[in-house]
């Protein structure tokens, strides 16, 4: 089967998708360096999300590109 015909086997039917984990084995050293880095995005993207409902809540609308939200549009 190809790789389209697969997509397109996996759209009609949802039960077929899923998610392939990609095992590490890092050393102490990269081990800190995943750690930091994950915390720091996880820190970002709760900021974003926090923000954003701040601003549903007060401003009943949502955030995004071209509405103002943030200096941006």
């Amino acid at each position: 089967m190809s790789a389209i015909n697969s997509i397109i086997v996996a759209m009609k039917n949802p039960k077929l998708m899923g998610c392939q984990q990609v095992l590490l084995h890092p050393d102490k050293d990269l081990s800190a360096i995943l750690e930091y880095a994950c915390g720091e995005a996880n820190k970002i993207y709760n900021c974003a999300t926090y923000y954003a409902r701040q601003v549903f809540f007060k401003e009943h609308r949502y955030g995004g590109i071209g509405n103002g939200v943030g200096g941006i549009g």
